[in-house]
């Protein structure tokens, strides 16, 4: 017989569900409550009524899905309840020939950014999370559900599902609940499989008798069903000594399906009909890199979508053709998405765009999903909200709900939509696919190192600043060994675009957000540095994470890999667009070859009684950081700003926002003075106080005017000094132009001193009655 166990922290009472009769399940509910009633009699009663309906609640859910023990924390945690319950399923005997990569995958289709695949004590595991709320005509609270599915590592077919329900009382993204999920995640992780001859004897009981569990007997409960003529098994949980207990949770379920797991996989209680075939396959088109590359970006437009759910509703669109075949051409649709005029009108990505061009059909094809999904949340029916939206896509939404959920009439669309997305999860250059995919084959090694093409190089110096380890040159060669600057390369195991991400690589360290994309250089080349960077630190050198970044693995063989990077590196070292920038020095009062600074017709000083200001010219200059200051523009009355309230992130924008003057925020800059120009200028870093970053024109030298600006790692020999010239000054206050020495232009809000909240900062040739005036005032000075 196949046992897991789970150790679980004292107070928790674990109580079989299925199919025990109503009478017995009355008396389990009875004892455990009467055994568990607090010591005030004033509190005992409501207690006791509140437990009952909530034991009850849990096995109710526990029986719409399947599972055979529920677990439950009825004591006190640091004198707090925890607002939850934990049941699990022993799934056995799924189809042979069905790997967990297989049945994974599938589940990880359908759950977009909320899967997540890991290890459980050596097993392979996927864990999935949602989000319930409660409708008008419901009475329980919203709460966050995780599912765990962890495969059997020795036995085929055996898998262990454990749901976990954490209650809220209304924000399912609090603290509390937050606390709640962790604490369940401990317990779940430590789940361990056992291969016994036979269970322990459980605790029985028969009717009329009371329960009894021995002090020094470990928990254990049978998950097998009972017939009408045996004693039903039960474990009522009086507090243990012991710190904790181990729960055997033993006779398996037997579901003799495909795919098996999906039958947990929706939430609430989704019929059994849908799940017996949610993870089936059915054979799509194969799909050019060049498709793989607009699915992968159409589908960065909501966590809602992944790029196999798209190429499912395409297929079954247009079978990837350039029009929609027969079944999918009414009402006027055109394009290879099937969009009928109104839906294209309603979601044309940018101006120009035309419905025959694949990548803005697929594009409007996922906005309009992407809104769909979001109509399907709000309305809250018991169903998955990427069902209920492809049914209203189909339909329309009034359908769908006064169907209350997906109508018969939408079901053979949305089946077979999920069914190409499941085969296509599986295929090479999806995010979804497989989650162990095979080791990715070294690329053939090139006769020649081509040089590094002008249009990649901002992005790879701005890659270079990572780290030490990774200079540009570094950077330039893993691109000329992978891809050779391809953009719209399909790696044979599914590498995409010119840094050659593995999509589990890419999904894993590259934070989601609306048009991110490994198919775009301007992301994928600072991501690269960043992500080798990372894996640097982790496996301790370059060419481990060489190979945990290509293979996953850090100790597979990479040696002819790693060879072409070192020779192409060496070349690319000699192209002096590709030099180190700096570490950061102590200030030099030496000139540089820095532009001398312009002639100003503003004043020279500060304003008459300041003197907390930087020195305009380095023969004044202290030499040490001044600040910190809220850098104030005059046109516009906002503060440079970093979004949110925290410190920022490496090539993090740069905005302006209302001034925080009294509250904590992250609007306070330093002028660090690094070099004086060859005019006498002093230079200067400007430096957030809250991460140490700096402001940071793309690349490492003159940029575009309009050009954004982020901020990053401080370096010297770079394009991040700042001078000071005085303009004029309002209300006590000096005002400068804060000119960028290496570009010549200064610091601008984007438009002509309109700009709100938020507007991102740029570079602009200077200009008076503009937005290029700029106050240094330290918060005492509000």
């Amino acid at each position: 017989m196949i046992d897991l166990e789970i150790i679980v922290p004292d107070g928790w009472a674990q109580i079989p569900a299925g199919s025990t009769g109503a009478g017995d399940r009355a008396r389990i509910i009875d004892e455990l409550v009467r055994g568990h009633a607090p010591a005030d009699a004033g509190k005992a009663g409501p207690w006791q009524r509140a437990l009952r309906h909530e034991v009850t609640a849990a096995l109710d859910e526990a029986s719409r899905h399947q599972a055979r023990t529920v677990l439950l924390p009825i004591g006190d945690f640091d004198g707090v309840r925890l607002p939850g319950s934990l049941f699990v399923t022993v799934v056995e005997d799924v189809e042979e020939g069905t790997a967990p990569e297989q049945l994974f995958a599938s589940v990880l289709a359908g759950a977009g950014a909320d899967g997540t695949y890991l290890e459980i004590g050596g097993s392979q595991a996927v864990r999935v999370s949602t989000v319930s709320s409660s409708g008008p005509a419901e009475n329980r609270m919203p709460s966050r559900q995780v599912k765990y599915y962890v495969a059997h590592p020795r036995i085929p077919g055996a898998y262990g599902l454990v749901t976990f329900t954490a209650v809220s009382d209304g924000d399912v993204d609090a603290d509390a609940v937050q606390a709640v999920v962790l604490m369940f995640d401990a317990v779940v992780g430590t789940l361990r499989w056992e291969q016994e001859a036979a269970a322990p004897a459980p605790v029985t009981e028969t009717a009329g008798d009371p329960v009894e569990q021995p002090a020094e007997v470990p928990a254990v409960a049978s998950t097998g069903s009972t017939g009408t003529d045996e004693p039903t098994e039960v474990l009522s949980t009086p507090r243990p000594s012991a710190p904790s207990r181990r729960s055997r949770l033993g006779r398996p379920v037997v579901l003799g399906v495909v795919l098996a797991l999906a039958v947990l996989t929706g939430a609430g209680g989704l019929a059994a009909r849908r799940a017996a075939g949610a993870g089936e396959q059915e054979t799509g088109n194969r799909v050019s890199a060049q498709d793989v590359r607009i699915l992968v970006g159409a589908a960065s437009s909501c966590t809602a979508l992944t790029a196999p759910r798209l190429a499912g509703q395409v297929m079954v669109a247009s079978s990837f053709g350039d029009q929609p075949v027969a079944a999918m051409s009414g009402g006027g649709a055109a394009g290879v998405a099937a969009l009928t005029p109104a839906q294209w009108q309603e979601n044309v990505p940018w101006e120009g765009a035309r419905i025959t061009d694949r990548e803005a059909a697929v594009t409007a094809l996922a906005h309009h999903m992407c809104r769909l999904v979001g109509q399907a949340r709000t309305v809250n029916l018991d169903e998955d909200p990427w069902r209920v939206a492809l049914a209203a896509h189909r339909l329309g939404m009034e359908p769908v709900i006064a169907a209350g959920g997906v109508p018969d009439a939408a079901d053979e669309y949305v089946t077979t939509v999920e069914r190409y997305a499941n085969w296509y999860a599986l295929q090479p250059g999806f995010a979804g696919q497989a989650v162990v995919p095979s080791p990715a084959p070294a690329p053939a090694a090139g006769d020649t190192v081509v040089p590094v093409p002008a249009m990649y190089m901002p992005a790879i110096a701005t890659a270079g600043k990572s780290c030490p380890d990774m200079p540009p040159a570094r950077i330039a060669a893993q691109i000329m060994a992978t891809s050779g600057f391809d953009p719209n390369k399909l790696g044979a195991a599914g590498e995409q675009g010119i840094a050659q991400f593995p999509p589990r690589v890419w999904s894993s360290t590259v934070k989601a957000a609306p048009g991110r994309s490994p198919w775009d250089p301007a992301v994928a080349i600072p991501a690269l540095g960043r992500t080798m960077c990372d894996l640097i630190k982790k496996n301790g050198g370059y060419t481990f994470a060489l190979a945990a970044f290509t293979r996953g693995d850090r100790a597979a063989a990479v040696t002819d890999l790693a060879e072409r990077v070192s020779t192409a590196q060496t070349q690319y070292a000699k192209d002096s667009r590709l030099q180190p920038v700096k570490k950061p020095s102590a200030p030099s009062s030496a000139p540089s070859s820095a532009r001398p600074s312009r002639t100003t017709t503003g004043p020279t000083s500060a304003a008459p009684g300041r003197t907390n200001q930087p020195a305009v010219k380095g023969a004044g200059a202290s030499g040490t950081a001044y600040g910190p200051y809220f850098v104030l523009n005059l046109a516009t009355g906002m503060c440079v700003d970093v979004p949110n309230y925290q410190a920022g992130s490496v090539d993090g924008p740069v905005n302006q926002f209302p001034c925080a003057k009294t509250g904590d925020d992250n609007q306070e800059w330093t002028f660090e003075p690094r070099r004086v120009d060859a005019g006498g200028s002093q230079l200067y870093w400007i430096r957030n106080v809250d991460d140490g970053y700096c402001i940071d024109p793309p690349g490492n030298g003159a940029v575009a005017e309009r050009t954004a600006l982020n901020e990053s790692n401080c370096f010297d020999d770079d394009n991040q000094y700042f001078r000071l010239e005085p303009r004029t000054t309002s209300g006590g206050f000096a005002y400068y132009w804060l000119r960028n020495s290496a570009s010549d232009m200064c610091l601008d809000v984007n438009g002509d001193a309109d700009g709100g909240p938020d507007t991102r900062l740029s570079l602009f040739p200077c200009k008076a009655n503009d937005d290029h005036e700029w106050a240094l005032v330290e918060k005492s000075e509000w």
